[in-house]
């Protein structure tokens, strides 16, 4: 049964239903409820594409980020090999993976 079915049968018993309790009031409820949901439902697709590309584009920054310590450290290495102060300065600016 969908939404609107189940808010038109609502709608046909309206009477025998406010006996229990489930007048009007509660079928504007449904409805209500009924009309955010499906609006949230719409819209969720599209939060989901912004969060997958909100993490894509951090992953690649992250890559991009340990790509130029790589670089940086293949450079300033050969000539740490022979400067122990460049080679703690460097040791000590790298960052490790935690």
């Amino acid at each position: 049964m969908t939404r609107g079915h189940f808010a038109e049968l609502s709608q046909q018993n309206l009477s025998s239903l406010a006996i229990y309790g489930y007048g009007q009031a509660v079928l504007d409820g449904f409805t209500a409820d009924a009309a955010e949901h499906a609006k949230l439902r719409a819209a969720r697709p599209e939060a989901v594409v912004e969060k997958k590309m909100s993490v894509a584009t951090r992953d690649r920054q992250v890559s991009l980020g340990w790509a130029w310590v790589d670089k940086v450290c293949s450079v300033l290495g050969a000539l740490a090999r022979t400067d122990q102060t460049l080679a703690t300065a460097l040791a000590t600016a790298t960052p490790t993976v935690e």
